[in-house]
């Protein structure tokens, strides 16, 4: 079964479609409901923490998604009014200029 989550963007990122994933960028869940770009797992959590005002229980088991799950998870793009996976997304916010942000969220 394929997870679907939704995030709003403000500006057209171009995203290139199936544009490879860089190895030094990853994309980390941070509770149920949100997953952040960062190069390392202490990186997404400290961007986190200062996103939720420093509330630690808001963190809860955070992990690295694996390559399985960066294919299966869908990923829907309300600007462009598309749907395609967590990997390809991934690869579109390496080739628009990577920073440490949030990925996705299932709040909206």
């Amino acid at each position: 079964m394929n997870e679907l989550v939704t995030i709003e963007r403000a500006e057209d990122t171009g995203c290139c479609g199936a544009a490879p994933c860089s190895a030094s960028w990853h994309v980390f869940q941070v509770n149920d409901c949100d997953w952040w770009m960062a190069r390392t797992l202490e990186e997404a959590k400290s961007a986190a923490l200062a996103e939720y005002g420093g509330d630690e229980e808001t963190i809860d088991d955070p992990r690295q998604l694996s390559e399985e799950e960066l294919e299966r998870i869908e990923y829907f793009d309300e600007f462009h009014r598309a749907k395609h996976s967590f990997k390809v997304e991934l690869g579109c916010r390496i080739a628009a200029g990577p920073k440490v942000e949030m990925f996705a969220t299932t709040e909206y």
